[in-house]
């Protein structure tokens, strides 16, 4: 997952300031966190600390250089800005956001070193990245997390890190994948084949709007794995396959 986050990040919104550059103005009606570590002053903003699931905020991002020395940072890829914004919910991630760009753009996929010069910065806006297999984010307290890759060399990574407090509201109740599992258990088809196959591995994924429950054993008698729909709260079987 990292590793495909990583390369679609990309450079439209990036850019570079020699010394003298000023930082962008700020907005009162924003939400604004700023953390300096040694030099380093990384600022993020939201438009709001509130919104739906499907309306995620843009988060806009500056990095900026403020010490008498360069400062090295990572770059997993040749779009990478060196930043990197996530949104979790205890310690399970709820969405990826990848950089604000118009058009697609081709990266080279080599992990480099970079130097951000004093009184340089680095500007960009970061927008949700589709997961496919990643339900939309449950209603509730959020924390969107926002780190710059400062690093002293490819292994070893000293990144700063500021923070945004955030709600989900106005999302449709949906079950848990723990639930979605103990519905596709409670199926009497599926009791029936794990009488049969008690070593069966389970594992579920969002798809589409649902869970796939499957099931998967190498003993007994075929067939060896089932997946099973399962959408609604409270959770509904809405289909038995087997495979």
């Amino acid at each position: 997952m990292t590793r495909m986050i990583i390369a679609f990040l990309a450079v439209a919104l990036l850019t570079l300031t020699g010394c003298g550059a000023s930082a962008p103005k700020s907005d009162p009606s924003r939400m604004t966190a700023t953390v300096s570590d040694q030099g380093i002053e990384l600022t993020a903003s939201i438009a709001s600390p509130k919104f739906a699931p499907h309306a995620l905020p843009q988060v806009d991002v500056t990095v900026r250089n403020n010490g008498k020395t360069s400062v090295r940072y990572i770059r997993y890829n040749g779009c990478d800005t060196g930043v990197g914004v996530i949104m979790q919910q205890g310690d399970a991630k709820t969405a990826y956001f990848d950089e604000k760009t118009e058009a697609p753009v081709a990266c080279t996929e080599a992990i480099t070193m970079a130097d951000l010069a004093p009184g340089a910065t680095i500007q960009a806006s970061y927008v949700t990245l589709p997961v496919a297999d990643m339900p939309p984010p449950d209603n509730g307290d959020h924390v969107i997390s926002i780190s710059f890759n400062r690093a002293t060399s490819l292994d070893e990574v000293k990144p700063v890190v500021a923070s945004l407090q955030v709600t989900v509201e106005g999302g449709k109740a949906r079950v848990t994948e723990a639930e979605a599992v103990a519905a596709a258990k409670a199926d009497a088809r599926v009791v029936q084949w794990l009488k049969a196959h008690p070593d069966a591995l389970v594992v579920g994924r969002w798809h589409q709007g649902r869970w796939l429950v499957r099931f998967a054993s190498k003993s007994g008698t075929a067939p060896h794995e089932v997946e099973v729909a399962v959408a609604g709260a409270p959770a509904k079987v809405e289909s038995v396959a087997w495979r």
